[in-house]
């Protein structure tokens, strides 16, 4: 089954064993939603107004992770394409205790919104939920670009 989470300016649907999470917010400036997968993966949402700097927030929260975890053992840009819109960001791993994690930052500017996804998990279940995340993100994009006409 699916779940749907629609609160302020953000909505998704999301698989029904995750569990949601919203933070205190200011819808007119700034929203956060967190999800957590079955295993402990957790994908985050920010919304920001649309004169928001994505890269600037993705280097804000890479910068963030390597501080609290000095242990940084390699990060490259990242890019993905979903539903023909170009996501860009940053890619990390480090190692907690006896497990390599991943992170990915990555962000795209709407209409009227910037949104920041990070997503950070166990190498391995990174893997597994690759394809969830790729939709989870594209059903908050989705109805937020405006339409393209030839």
């Amino acid at each position: 089954m699916i779940n749907t989470y629609s609160e302020g300016s953000i909505q998704f649907i999301y698989p029904e064993n995750w569990k949601v999470s919203d933070e205190d917010s200011n819808e007119d400036t700034w929203q956060t939603v967190t999800l957590e997968s079955p295993g402990g993966a957790e994908w985050t949402i920010y919304r920001h107004p649309s004169d928001a700097d994505g890269k600037q927030i993705c280097d804000d929260v890479i910068e963030a992770i390597t501080t609290e975890y000095s242990m940084v053992d390699e990060s490259n840009d990242y890019q993905t394409q979903i539903d023909g819109k170009v996501l860009e960001g940053t890619q990390l791993y480090f190692y907690f205790l006896d497990l390599l994690v991943t992170v990915v930052c990555y962000f795209i500017s709407t209409g009227d919104s910037t949104y920041v996804f990070v997503y950070q998990g166990e190498d391995r279940e990174y893997d597994e939920n690759e394809e969830v995340i790729r939709a989870l993100t594209l059903s908050v994009i989705s109805e937020q670009l405006p339409s393209e006409t030839n």
